[in-house]
């Protein structure tokens, strides 16, 4: 029986299996980056290929110019995606888990991380009317459901190209991103899901390839 590419054409069905099909192989290393101090898990090879191959398989196969992250974490998905391309960055937090879930401030860290490449504003994203023109939103702020459908909308009124949402296994971001997309463009949205990665995430198309 002949092998299948995909049945529909389209960029969102071609770049989501190229996405497959590169970062479980991928010997990109996030390690060399991290602070000392953080949880065990993110030393692990789970997590390195999960998380962190993941996401620069992402930027390596969409190649944006220009990336958005809402939320930036001690720098894991930053460094990848300008590993996997030639973007220019710009990080939003607020700093809220400094001294909680992470052992250094993230604007300060990250922005070290990035250097001349990117710029962080240190801000709350529920405050924020509009983003910047980019390529790719990475949505990786709050996990409540005010917040992931805020930030959801707020990168939908971006006019990003690619919307990238993690921690699509939590129920609660799913159903808040479905229902910013539900709002914002009721009907067919193309997108793909990613189930084998570190929280599961969601590549969200802006550009309609089917009716």
């Amino acid at each position: 029986m002949p092998i299948i590419d995909t049945i529909f054409s389209g960029e969102i069905s071609q770049y989501s299996r190229d996405i497959r099909e590169l970062y479980p192989f991928s010997i990109y290393d996030h390690r060399p980056s991290l602070p000392s101090g953080l949880s065990d898990y993110y030393q692990t090879e789970q997590f390195r290929i999960g998380y962190a191959c993941f996401k620069y398989a992402v930027a390596r196969i969409l190649q944006p110019k220009t990336i958005v992250e809402i939320g930036v974490g001690v720098g894991v998905s930053a460094i990848a995606f300008l590993n996997g391309c030639s973007a220019i960055y710009m990080g939003i937090d607020n700093d809220c888990e400094s001294g909680r879930n992470f052992p250094v401030k993230p604007s300060e860290f990250v922005k070290g991380l990035v250097a001349e490449r990117g710029t962080i504003r240190i801000t709350d994203s529920a405050k924020l009317d509009r983003l910047p023109p980019c390529d790719l939103v990475h949505v990786d702020g709050g996990h409540d459901y005010e917040s992931a459908y805020s930030d959801v909308m707020l990168a939908w009124r971006s006019n990003a190209r690619w919307i990238l949402v993690d921690d699509a296994r939590d129920s609660v971001v799913a159903a808040a991103t479905f229902d910013a997309l539900h709002k914002k463009s009721p009907g067919s949205v193309d997108w793909a899901y990613f189930e084998d990665t570190w929280t599961g995430n969601l590549l969200i198309s802006r550009k309609k390839e089917r009716p």
